[in-house]
């Protein structure tokens, strides 16, 4: 089970990256939808699974490629929106951790 902080930050992660997603997504794989369904985070909070639905889709692992070769623009995006937001849930030792770990901030789960 999570702790509080953990779906706190998790919540935080899901709401801002479904917005990345709904951005960005047009861009990348054109008319599928994909949607963000759940997101868990370590306990140290530095990785977040992020777990996503793709719809109206032909090939849907065509649509998983396309993300996982935009991932660098996607968790920027992400940090970019999300670290405000962490800098009042997080401690200054936990921020720290997270800008030092910002390349295994996430995985993609399908």
């Amino acid at each position: 089970m999570q702790s509080k902080k953990q779906q706190q930050v998790a919540q935080i992660v899901k709401r801002n990256f479904g917005m990345v997603l709904f951005n960005e997504g047009m861009n990348i794989y054109q008319d599928a939808l994909v949607t963000v369904t759940n997101v868990i985070m370590t306990p140290d909070l530095s990785t977040a699974k992020i777990y996503l639905s793709v719809y109206n889709a032909d090939n849907k692992m065509e649509v998983i490629q396309l993300l996982n070769n935009q991932l660098r623009l996607l968790k920027s995006n992400l940090v970019c929106k999300i670290a405000k937001k962490l800098k009042s849930k997080l401690s200054s030792k936990e921020n720290q951790k997270l800008r030092n770990n910002i390349d295994n901030f996430f995985s993609l789960y399908f």
